[in-house]
């Protein structure tokens, strides 16, 4: 069940995103540019701090959704497929909201929009349930 709902929710999606982009000309490369020249960027430093605020934003929201699934299990007891569906309900949105330019058509793939995507993450990551500590699941103290 999850993967379809996965799939039918990333078609929309890409449907979505076939009819409301477009192509600007003035954003086109010509044929003359080079390697080197491609390459340039990489000497600016926000360059390199961007893609270390990705790696560290995004690989922590990909570990806490593959993490739900065996927390859903052990902490709430619920089936692997119900802990499944809740776990890429937290994960689904991250990801359209990633594709489809972090909620500002404006924005795609030209500057992170920190305020649209982080913030929907934290509120995502916000909700998630927490167990309360009971005196039945606290270790018992010797004394």
């Amino acid at each position: 069940m999850v993967p379809k709902v996965y799939a039918v929710l990333m078609l929309v999606t890409a449907i979505v995103f076939w009819f409301f982009t477009y192509s600007e000309p003035s954003h086109k490369v010509g044929k003359h540019v080079t390697i080197r020249e491609q390459l340039a960027a990489f000497k600016d430093p926000k360059v390199w701090r961007y893609s270390q605020y990705y790696s560290i934003v995004f690989g922590g929201y990909v570990a806490l959704a593959l993490w739900m699934t065996k927390y859903y299990v052990s902490e709430y007891g619920f089936d692997l497929k119900s802990a499944a569906l809740l776990a890429a309900a937290f994960s689904i949105p991250g990801g359209l909201c990633g594709q489809s330019g972090a909620i500002s058509p404006t924005n795609s793939g030209h500057t992170p929009s920190r305020g649209g995507c982080c913030g929907f993450r934290w509120s995502a990551c916000s909700s998630c349930p927490t167990r309360r500590a009971t005196s039945a699941s606290r270790p018992s103290m010797a004394r």
